[in-house]
């Protein structure tokens, strides 16, 4: 967002003057505020996880105010990262991230409901969720695919039970 407050006299020479910039969201918190010159541009970086809404610009010069607004929209997005043997899904968006994360590796499918903040971070242990080998990983987020080929896993071994029983019969007196 770039401010360049401007004020012009009665006979249209500007005013140099001090103005105060003022950036509020939408529950009328200062996000921003500075001193300047009038004529000298203030650049402000909006933060990527901003929250969505309405902001206002308040311009103050001496006991005049002009106030302007701007829209900061909702961005919903993810990053899906694999590192090691385990899927990150980073929410990048400026809202809860909550879509489903379906992870399809050969034969298997691992389906994640998801809600995560904001800069936030969910993961999937692969080697808790398949048996030990090498995948080709599809990864559906959204209208989003990412895909990681020839990825070993080292997966937990699959459980086995041998039971073996035996029958005692007691013949008690009668």
């Amino acid at each position: 967002v770039s401010i360049n407050p401007l004020l012009y006299d009665q006979a249209g020479a500007l005013v140099v003057e001090e103005a105060t910039i003022e950036i509020l969201d939408s529950k009328r918190n200062i996000v921003f505020s500075e001193i300047t010159k009038i004529n000298n541009k203030v650049d402000y970086n909006l933060p990527q996880f901003i929250k969505p809404g309405t902001y206002k610009i308040l311009i103050t010069v001496q006991d005049l105010e002009e106030e302007t607004q701007f829209e900061v929209d909702e961005i919903i997005d993810s990053e899906i990262i694999l590192d090691n043997q385990t899927l990150i899904i980073h929410n990048i968006g400026n809202v809860d991230y909550e879509k489903p994360i379906k992870v399809d590796l050969g034969d298997n499918r691992i389906i994640r409901r998801t809600n995560i903040q904001p800069n936030e971070t969910e993961l999937i242990y692969l080697f808790e969720e398949v048996p030990t080998g090498k995948y080709d990983i599809l990864v559906t987020y959204g209208d989003n695919k990412k895909s990681f080929n020839d990825i070993q896993i080292i997966g937990k071994p699959k459980k086995s039970f041998n039971i073996n029983s035996a029958c005692i019969l007691l013949k008690t007196p009668s």
